[in-house]
C-alpha cells in the first residue's frame, strides 16, 4: 500500500502481528551465550571434595595436564 493510504480493517492487525513477529526475531538475536573460556575460569574456581573431605579447587585436577569433565545426572 503507498504511504499515507489507510488500509482496511485488517491492516492494522497484519501491522500488529508483523512488528511482534520482528520484535522476537531481534529478542533472539539478543541472547548472549557465554564464552566457553569464560565459564572454564568461572568453574574452575569451584571447589571439589576428596576422599578425606578436604576442599580443593577444580582447576587442581587438569593442572599441568589436559582433562575431560563428564557431569552425570542421576534420575531415581
Amino acid at each position: 500500500m503507498p504511504p499515507g493510504r489507510v488500509g482496511g480493517p485488517g491492516e492494522a492487525s497484519r501491522a500488529r502481528a508483523e512488528s511482534s513477529a520482528g520484535a522476537g526475531r531481534r529478542a533472539r538475536a539478543r541472547v548472549r551465550v557465554p564464552r566457553m573460556d569464560r565459564i572454564a575460569r568461572d568453574v574452575a574456581q569451584l571447589p571439589v571434595l576428596d576422599l578425606s573431605g578436604e576442599p580443593h579447587p577444580l582447576e587442581s585436577l587438569w593442572t599441568g595436564r589436559t582433562a575431560v569433565l563428564v557431569f552425570v545426572r542421576h534420575f531415581g
